[in-house]
């Protein structure tokens, strides 16, 4: 667990989910990230970069590398909101993003693209 051999601070919680089997393999997606590991859980806590990496509607594609960053209002765009907390102790060790999302074609919200979510990762 640790260089110095110290015990860990925290465990991996189960997913009642897996552990029930709610939740069951149906494959994988595998991406490749071409940073230092430490700048992934950093991203998730910039809540500012939304808005300018992930702007473009699906029908740019996904593709960072071959999306049109020049305008900043495209005619399909995200719009995201939302927020970052690090959870009390004993969680101290996770924070929580908080998004809201919505696409919208010449700034007018499309109906039924509006999402939700949590993402919870370790910090």
């Amino acid at each position: 667990y640790h260089c110095d051999g110290k015990e860990p601070e925290w465990q991996i919680p189960d997913i009642d989910a897996i552990a029930n089997g709610d939740w069951q393999y149906r494959g994988r997606t595998e991406h490749e990230v071409n940073c230092h590991i430490q700048d992934l859980p950093e991203n998730g806590a910039d809540i500012a970069h939304l808005n300018y990496l992930h702007l473009a509607g699906v029908n740019k594609g996904n593709d960072i590398t071959q999306i049109e960053m020049e305008n900043p209002e495209p005619t399909v765009r995200h719009v995201w909101d939302g927020r970052w907390e690090q959870q009390p102790e004993p969680d101290s060790h996770i924070g929580v993003m908080y998004l809201e999302q919505v696409m919208t074609i010449l700034k007018m919200p499309i109906p039924l693209t509006r999402s939700s979510l949590q993402a919870r990762q370790v910090v």
